[in-house]
């Protein structure tokens, strides 16, 4: 991934992957220039990486979400309206010199908001649901939208019950483990902002749901 703003040496290339790891965002970063000459950017001055995608960043829990920062945007053009039919050319290519004028100062105006207020928190479209079926998968995602678990903090689930109800419902997932179902239980717990207490007795493990914050589904 290349630097565009140069540090100590220009034309940085830091070793990223295409999947984004926390490590690339608390640790030190090894970078090398064009004569392949190696030394480490420190965290204070690493640089932050910013990702465009159609598709929801992989990760889950407190860790992640501490260092991720998303913005979702609504789809506005589509086939049937287009920035031809809106502003009478394309974005970008066919600008005036005055369009890029506004363009440039719009910009100005984010960056200034970024460094009076710090980064300004949006609300998700749909991208909460597109992450926990990441996390889980459709059918899950279904079958508690359908049947929503009690979430009183006194209503006992069974791990076991739920798990036999949903590869009943689901007519599938005979291989399922307990433990990656138990995953998905956490999933849907964080998704819903409910604070899950999780006990076990003789008759196996089980858990209780309490509100936080009101539901989404």
């Amino acid at each position: 991934m290349s630097i565009s703003k140069s540090l100590d040496r220009p034309y940085l290339k830091t070793e990223q992957k295409a999947r984004p790891t926390t490590k690339h965002t608390t640790l030190s970063q090894r970078a090398s220039t064009n004569d392949q000459v190696q030394y480490y950017i420190p965290y204070e001055r690493s640089p932050k990486i910013v990702i465009t995608t159609n598709y929801v960043i992989a990760g889950a829990g407190g860790s992640h979400d501490r260092r991720r920062h998303e913005v979702e945007f609504n789809q506005y053009f589509n086939a049937h309206h287009s920035p031809i039919d809106e502003y009478g050319c394309k974005l970008f290519d066919q600008w005036t010199q005055e369009e890029w004028s506004y363009f440039d100062n719009y910009m100005i105006d984010n960056i200034k908001y970024y460094l009076d207020h710090g980064l300004y928190q949006t609300t998700g479209i749909n991208s909460d649901i597109k992450k926990f079926i990441q996390n889980t998968c459709k059918e899950f995602y279904d079958f508690v939208e359908d049947t929503p678990l009690t979430a009183d903090g006194s209503h006992l689930h069974r791990y076991k019950g739920l798990l036999h109800q949903f590869q009943e419902e689901t007519n599938g997932f005979k291989e399922l483990k307990p433990q990656v179902f138990a995953r998905w239980i956490d999933c849907y717990a964080t998704h819903m902002k409910y604070k899950l207490t999780k006990h076990r007795n003789h008759e196996g493990r089980h858990f209780y749901l309490t509100p936080t914050q009101p539901a989404k589904l």
